[in-house]
């Protein structure tokens, strides 16, 4: 008896399966791995393996505000007739889910993809936790954080060949400290669910 059947062997842990989305021809695809605690993601021009990806930016198992939000679990599934990678996790005292699927516009020449986020807090956050311009020095901090992957030493490098749109009223951010783009949610104070979400192209040439 092996191992993976007799209880009493040695146990192994298993790495959470990847997950990814890509179009059938030209447009941004994304691919989720785990690395760490969480899983990450990538964007990547799905007919030009040459150019440079675009890296979501994580935090740490200590963090309790993260630079995105952690995910720990994920799915694929067909919702409406549109393949979708459905995820949750949690960081702190919050609790996170996301939805990942392709968008696409008669005016567009390739698919976007549409991220979903919402994070359920523990208690709404007064005004004067919630980290801003204004208030650079509180902690809270909610949205998704992004850098260009170029091979260099920067972390600051905004990507040049994706196009983030906010949908709704989530902000975007490309004078962050830490990372080259952030999409964040324009209310974070008094309530308890807080939502973002942005669509994702390829820059046109």
């Amino acid at each position: 008896m092996n191992s993976q059947t007799d209880p009493t062997g040695p146990t192994t842990t298993s790495v959470p399966v990847p997950h990814r989305l890509s179009p059938e021809g030209a447009g941004p695809a994304v691919e989720f791995t785990w690395q760490g605690d969480r899983y990450t993601h990538v964007l990547r021009d799905n007919n030009d393996a040459s150019t440079p990806c675009c890296a979501s930016l994580e935090g740490g198992a200590d963090d309790d505000w993260p630079s995105s939000a952690a995910i720990q679990q994920l799915s694929t599934e067909v919702i409406d007739g549109k393949t979708t990678i459905l995820g949750v996790g949690c960081c702190g005292t919050s609790h996170f889910s996301v939805s990942v699927q392709y968008d696409v516009s008669e005016d567009a020449s390739s698919p976007s993809l549409r991220f979903d986020w919402a994070a359920r807090l523990s208690k709404p956050l007064a005004p004067g936790e919630v980290k801003g311009a204004e208030n650079d020095d509180a902690n809270a901090w909610l949205g998704s954080s992004y850098r260009e992957e170029t091979g260099s030493d920067s972390v600051n490098d905004t990507p040049a060949n994706f196009r983030f749109d906010a949908i709704g009223e989530a902000l975007i951010n490309t004078d962050s400290s830490n990372a080259g783009i952030q999409i964040q949610p324009r209310q974070m104070a008094e309530v308890r669910t807080v939502q973002w979400s942005y669509r994702v192209q390829l820059r046109s040439a």
